[in-house]
C-alpha cells in the first residue's frame, strides 16, 4: 500500500513539549507518509543522533533543538492546504496538523459565492458550524469539486 503524500489532520504528540518526546513523534509521523528521497536521508541522519550513542548529551545540545525545528519544517510542508504543522491554538502541548480556519473564512470564497467559472480552493460552512474546504478544478468540460479536509 502506498503512503500518503499528506499528513492526516489531527494530534501527532499530546501532553509534552520535551524534546526527547516531539523528536520521537514527529520522526514516526514522517515515516507514515511518503519522503523525497533528501528528506529521507535528513530524517535517517536526525534518527541516528536520536538513538544511537549518548542519548543524555544529545537531549541537552543544540543539535536537538535543531532537529526538532527541521522536522517542524518538513512536516509542515506535507500539510494539507490551509493548514499547518504546530501547537494547536489554545492549547501548546498538542502538536499536529491543523487547519487555518479564520484564514479559510476570511481569505476564500464559500462554495455558493463561487461562480461556474472559478477554480481554486472554497469553503462551505454549515448551519451547525462544519467547514469543509474544497479545490475546484477543470474536469472534462466542466469542473469537479474535490475535497481536501473536513471538520465536523
Amino acid at each position: 500500500m502506498k503512503k500518503p503524500s499528506a499528513l492526516s489532520i489531527g494530534t501527532v504528540s499530546y501532553g509534552t513539549m520535551r524534546e526527547e518526546d516531539l523528536i520521537s513523534a514527529f520522526l514516526c509521523e514522517c515515516a507514515s507518509i511518503r519522503l523525497n528521497k533528501s528528506e529521507r536521508k535528513a530524517v535517517n541522519d536526525i534518527k541516528k543522533r536520536a538513538y544511537a550513542g549518548d542519548t543524555e548529551s544529545y537531549y541537552n545540545s543544540e543539535d536537538a533543538n535543531d532537529d526538532c525545528m527541521e522536522l517542524f519544517a518538513l512536516l509542515d510542508a506535507y500539510c494539507p492546504a490551509y493548514c499547518y504543522f504546530g501547537a494547536r491554538e489554545g492549547d501548546g502541548c498538542d502538536y499536529g496538523c491543523w487547519p487555518m480556519i479564520d484564514i479559510a473564512i476570511e481569505e476564500l470564497p464559500t462554495i455558493q459565492d463561487a461562480t461556474r467559472h472559478y477554480r481554486g480552493y472554497m469553503v462551505n460552512i454549515s448551519d451547525h458550524g462544519n467547514m469543509t474546504l474544497y479545490n475546484r478544478v477543470s474536469f472534462g468540460h466542466g469542473y469537479k469539486d474535490i475535497e481536501v479536509w473536513g471538520i465536523v
